[in-house]
């Protein structure tokens, strides 16, 4: 046997092991679905459709023995395209973006190079060129979709995905001054080019299916994460992550010697609301004051949803005036805003406001004394702001507040 009949038969092992080790990577795929959501597993089904794609291209470029060296470059060439544009629209997906017709751009591009090779001017130089900017568009693409619009993701996955799209775009370029796939013709197998396609083929099917599914536990990690500090009626932040930002921000304070200011806020009359309409209606009211304070607040601002009908801001306004303005434009625009669907349903808020003193020593203190400014509002009648602020405090007042916050949250 001849020297290139051994390289021609080793490149063909290579491509042949190549393609079932993706199809196997396309398996375990289909396997880790049922642990993602419904639309990780359009995306990930999405990838799994590219990775058994480059399988097929595996498999050709493991024929070349038995196949026209043009239909085997043709063919993979083709596929190749195919595949890259399966990983691109699983990104998309990955994304939470629609699927658009034009992603198939890059494969009739592609399939222009292709008819231009088989029936007019048979040069591989010019099918090697097509190829690579085909491929280098869809993969730049997808390069761009998973470091740019990925930007503030955590997890590792991402930026090993980047590094793989960028290897392969490299692998794509560097052995462009001939076609990769003509290279897998007998007398050639033996070269570095013949490396350089079956690294490139296998680099996205199986290093870049392992790293996808992750991507997916990542996200989905975070979607749980989301999900434990999420109100899952108004998506507000509940009441775990109002702790701990609040502990933040109160350290923050105490470290840097500024100030800051909390806003507890309380829907009126919510239990006349609930016994008179139900809860369903009750509900409805949530979400209503959730979207008008969410449209009212300042990016600066935060808020979360305590408990029940009281949400609570945190605000950075070093001064009480600006603080009380704040808190008067939200409920304001509660006030004026319409309640949609309902007639005879009035729905005002009143609001307690605290600053935060260096005698403070946590954060539930400055709660506290927003809290029995919320009740003291209350006393008086109702959708209207009052401040804590102690010095502006008569004692009266201070016991009228505490009295009110021991003893009236069943008449909210």
């Amino acid at each position: 046997m001849t020297m290139a009949a051994q390289q021609s038969m080793i490149g063909d092992a290579i491509f042949a092991a190549l393609a079932l080790l993706i199809a196997v990577e396309a398996i375990v795929l289909s396997l880790a679905q049922h642990i993602l959501t419904p639309a990780l597993r359009l995306s990930l089904r999405r990838w799994q459709a590219g990775t058994l794609t480059l399988a097929g291209a595996c498999a050709v470029c493991a024929a070349v023995s038995v196949l026209p060296t043009p239909i085997v470059a043709v063919a993979s060439s083709l596929l190749v395209t195919g595949g890259l544009i399966e990983y691109h629209r699983s990104l998309r997906l990955f994304r939470g973006r629609l699927l658009r017709r034009r992603d198939f751009l890059p494969l009739a591009v592609a399939t222009v190079g292709v008819l231009d090779f088989l029936f007019v001017c048979a040069s591989p130089a010019l099918l090697t060129a097509v190829t690579a900017f085909v491929w280098v568009w869809a993969m730049s693409d997808c390069l761009r979709m998973i470091v740019v619009d990925g930007k503030g993701e955590a997890g590792r996955g991402r930026y090993t995905m980047a590094g793989i799209f960028a290897l392969a775009m490299v692998l794509t370029l560097v052995p462009a001054s001939r076609p990769i796939f003509f290279d897998t013709m007998p007398g050639t197998r033996g070269d570095w080019r013949m490396l350089a396609a079956a690294i490139f083929l296998g680099l996205l099917p199986i290093v870049g299916a392992t790293v996808f599914l992750l991507m997916c536990v990542d996200r989905l990690k975070s979607s749980l994460e989301l999900a434990a500090l999420t109100d899952h009626l108004t998506d507000l932040s509940n009441r775990r992550l109002l702790g701990t930002i609040g502990k933040d921000v109160f350290d923050r304070t105490r470290a840097r010697g500024t100030r800051f200011s909390v806003a507890i806020i309380d829907i009126d009359h919510f239990k006349s609301i609930n016994d008179s309409f139900g809860h369903a209606v009750g509900d409805e009211v949530l979400v209503h004051v959730s979207q008008r304070l969410k449209e009212s607040i300042r990016k600066s601002d935060f808020i979360a949803r305590s408990g029940g009908e009281e949400f609570v801001v945190i605000l950075d306004d070093p001064r009480l005036e600006d603080v009380q303005a704040t808190v008067e434009r939200l409920r304001v625009a509660v006030e004026c805003s319409r309640f949609p669907g309902r007639r005879g349903i009035s729905v005002t808020i009143s609001a307690g406001v605290a600053t935060y003193h260096p005698a403070d020593t946590g954060f539930d203190d400055v709660l506290q004394r927003a809290d029995n400014a919320m009740y003291l509002a209350k006393s008086r009648g109702r959708n209207r702001v009052e401040l804590a602020d102690e010095p502006m405090w008569e004692e009266g007042e201070d016991r009228e507040a505490g009295a009110a916050s021991a003893g009236r949250r069943g008449s909210r």
